[in-house]
């Protein structure tokens, strides 16, 4: 993930998660390597699994910023939800809200947006 692989990357999280069904971390990384690889559609998806077990504040330890060279061009053209979750990871709290306020019905957006209403 960290040298840009995203399709490596998938694959790797994916055996990773069937070894591990319950880790949101895992659901999360996975989603992260997705939206690297422009698949938004199963990157939402993933993202959606992640947040049904794992904590905001947990997610936060994934540093992303450390692991992505170009986090703007990371999000870019990404739908809300996407967009939102990394601007989360980010600690862009203005930009997840704006992003994450768009898609405030979906109960992973409303988890993050309970957190940053903090």
């Amino acid at each position: 993930f960290k040298a840009g692989d995203y399709r490596g990357a998938v694959n790797a999280f994916r055996e990773a998660f069937l070894a591990d069904t319950d880790s949101g971390v895992t659901q999360l990384y996975l989603g992260l390597a997705l939206a690297g690889t422009g698949d938004f559609r199963n990157g939402d998806k993933a993202f959606r699994s992640a947040f049904e077990t794992l904590k905001p504040e947990e997610a936060l330890a994934v540093g992303l910023a450390d692991l992505v060279k170009d986090p703007a061009k990371f999000a870019a053209s990404a739908p809300p939800l996407s967009a939102g979750v990394i601007a989360f990871l980010l600690g862009r709290k203005d930009a997840a809200r704006a992003e994450l306020g768009k898609v405030a019905e979906d109960p992973a957006a409303r988890k993050l947006l309970d957190h940053l209403g903090k």
